[in-house]
């Protein structure tokens, strides 16, 4: 897969790349709440480099696309995350900052790339960012058709995709809303833990759906039957 098939071409921000080499000589223990709003605000539009490999199976068994920081005087062609956030996400792709470094600068998930994408930022639509759960009575939990603002259309064939590759051959969801969980609203697949005969298998499937959710969102497996999960993926 070449570059040029990964990018929007957006135009890479160099006092941005400035901003974010800055940022990563600050040693992980260093990396507070407001180290990490500095770094999310400087590096979607930082001008990176590709790594010749565009893109790479890591050892959590997903695929990304490697950049790095590019060395001071050495020409390089300029991309950006946000630049590469609509090809990731119409491919099952998440990003990874300066892999060649052995331990990475920083890994952007797929889902946090959705989140990029459909909101501008890195860290969900902000509506569950300050809210605590709590229960509305009466009207405690409810169940829809999840929106397109809340699935867009590109992350579904990514998630139906992945689901059928966990065994479910007809992948459905709906979206259940419950005040009283954190956070309250949660996608329902039609992944069940009776579909499985190794319950190891199941949480394995389970757990791995999290890199796909942009923060925000969540996700709840439920036993068959529990309720009707109506909605095709």
């Amino acid at each position: 897969m070449s570059a040029a098939n990964m990018t929007d071409h957006r135009t890479p921000d160099t006092n941005a790349t400035a901003a974010v080499r800055s940022l990563l000589d600050t040693p992980p223990e260093g990396r507070t709440d407001a180290w990490i709003a500095r770094f999310y605000a400087s590096v979607p539009n930082a001008a990176l480099q590709m790594e010749a490999t565009v893109v790479f199976q890591a050892p959590d068994g997903f695929g990304y696309v490697r950049v790095r920081i590019p060395e001071r005087g050495v020409d390089f062609e300029a991309h950006s995350i946000s630049g590469l956030a609509m090809g990731c996400t119409e491919r099952g792709l998440g990003i990874v900052l300066n892999a060649h470094k052995g331990q990475p600068d920083w890994v952007f998930f797929y889902g946090a790339l959705w989140s990029l994408r459909a909101n501008g930022r890195f860290d969900g639509d902000g509506l569950e960012s300050n809210s605590p759960p709590r229960e509305t009575p009466g009207q405690r939990v409810m169940l829809a058709a999840p929106s397109e603002e809340l699935l867009p259309a590109f992350a579904r064939p990514i998630l139906r995709d992945y689901l059928q590759s966990a065994g479910v051959a007809e992948p459905r969801v709906v979206l259940m809303v419950d005040q009283a969980l954190g956070p309250s609203r949660n996608l329902v697949f039609n992944l069940h833990p009776e579909d499985f005969t190794d319950q190891a298998a199941f949480r394995s499937a389970s757990n791995r759906l999290v890199w796909f959710l942009p923060p925000g969102l969540g996700f709840i497996t439920v036993p068959r039957g529990a309720f009707a999960i109506p909605h095709l993926l």
